[in-house]
């Protein structure tokens, strides 16, 4: 449990978030309550979001606004059908098109809450790419912004690591060997290897915590 549910570790976060008491994080969670192989999604990436920000060496407030981004980035799946979240095979072009549209409609969604501006780039660039290939802009490198392509990253593993509708979870070893062959292409590469430290660093705590349990 220590290692995917950020409301556990960083939960004393939420005095900082007021705004997150009720509607906002009611509808993160909706978004993931809508595609059944999703619940408690948006707070496990929120939660290696948050490792990676502190592993970086983010200030408190930086990590404020990094934990309320990450748990809102896939809000404009709300504006997705939900037969199309939890398909099982392929998706058809039509269907990609409309799942590539969250981001910029998860920005429309969130263009009032308070300090919007600093949430909104995330949102709308977590699935942008360091080699350009990726959406709603196609912006590559450090046109992403931090947020973005650290959300990326927290995003990509947690996905890996648990059973969607269209595949079963990775083992972790298999996911982080992905995760090293897109660094560069897919994802920041400096980031990707500042990830794997913390991966190691999280495992470190838990030995350490299983010696003492026992």
């Amino acid at each position: 449990a220590n290692e995917t549910d950020g409301t556990t570790k960083y939960g004393q976060l939420n005095s900082g978030l007021p705004e997150l008491e009720g509607v906002v994080l009611s509808l993160a969670r909706a978004a993931d309550d809508r595609d059944q192989g999703t619940a408690g999604m948006s707070e496990r990436v929120a939660h290696w979001a948050m490792r990676l920000g502190t592993g970086l060496g983010l200030p408190d407030d930086e990590l404020t606004l990094l934990y309320k981004a990450a748990l809102l980035h896939d809000v404009g799946t709300l504006g997705v059908p939900a037969g199309i979240l939890a398909k099982r095979g392929r998706l058809d072009s039509e269907e990609f098109r409309q799942v590539m549209g969250h981001p910029v409609l998860g920005e429309r969604l969130l263009e009032a809450l308070p300090r919007a501006e600093r949430l909104l780039p995330a949102v709308r660039h977590h699935h942008e790419r360091v080699d350009g290939t990726g959406y709603p802009d196609g912006l590559s490198r450090d046109q992403i912004p931090l947020f973005a392509r650290i959300i990326a990253i927290a995003d990509a593993f947690t996905a890996l690591t648990v059973d969607r509708p269209y595949r079963h979870r990775m083992p972790k070893e298999e996911a982080i060997r992905t995760m090293k062959q897109g660094a560069g292409s897919q994802w920041d590469a400096d980031l990707i290897e500042r990830f794997l430290e913390v991966l190691d660093d999280t495992q470190t705590e838990v030995s350490a915590e299983e010696r003492r349990a026992s």
